[in-house]
């Protein structure tokens, strides 16, 4: 089965290793550590984004980041939602309960 949960202190090592694998797939040029130092995780600190970690079996298989928004009524801001930014998942390390949890969201 898989599991969505909040990116929590505990869980910042396996991120980083999933977001690594990530942009080296993409093959860009950037620092990844200083991407990560400082543009991610400080913007998931001030709640610009959220970032969830999508857990299968034993180990982590993924990330969301979510970019949160604010709507504005009457002059009061407020939290309005999320935009999806972001995400990586790694179909080799699926079980079957995971590739059925993505497909029944893509419909």
């Amino acid at each position: 089965m898989i599991k969505v949960i909040p990116l929590t202190d505990k869980d910042e090592k396996s991120f980083r290793r999933l977001f690594t694998e990530y942009y080296t797939e993409l093959g860009c040029d950037e620092n990844i550590t200083h991407l990560l130092d400082e543009y991610i995780l400080p913007d998931l600190l001030a709640g610009l984004i959220r970032i969830e970690l999508l857990h299968g079996g034993e180990d982590f298989i993924g990330f969301v980041i979510y970019q949160m928004t604010t709507s504005t009524t009457n002059g009061t801001s407020k939290k309005a939602g999320a935009i999806f930014a972001k995400s990586s998942y790694r179909p080799t390390r699926a079980d079957r309960d995971t590739e059925n949890f993505f497909y029944t969201r893509r419909r």
